[in-house]
């Protein structure tokens, strides 16, 4: 079973690897923050090739709400 900890390190490392990227869905994730905010930041990451930071992320929920 993997915790939420667990579940933080991959969306990290998944944002950041390509690779896994375009292979992982957000039902991959049990956590529902971690699952929602995948689900923005996967649309960031593919179109910009790299992961949001903290500040696009904040105007990407703002914009998403």
């Amino acid at each position: 079973m993997i915790n939420a900890y667990q579940e933080q390190i991959f969306y990290h490392y998944i944002l950041e690897n390509s690779i896994f990227l375009n292979a992982t869905k957000h039902d991959f994730f049990t956590n529902s923050t971690v699952r929602e905010l995948f689900e923005i930041a996967k649309d960031h990451a593919l179109k910009y090739k790299e992961p949001p930071s903290k500040d696009q992320m904040v105007q990407l929920i703002q914009i998403k709400d």
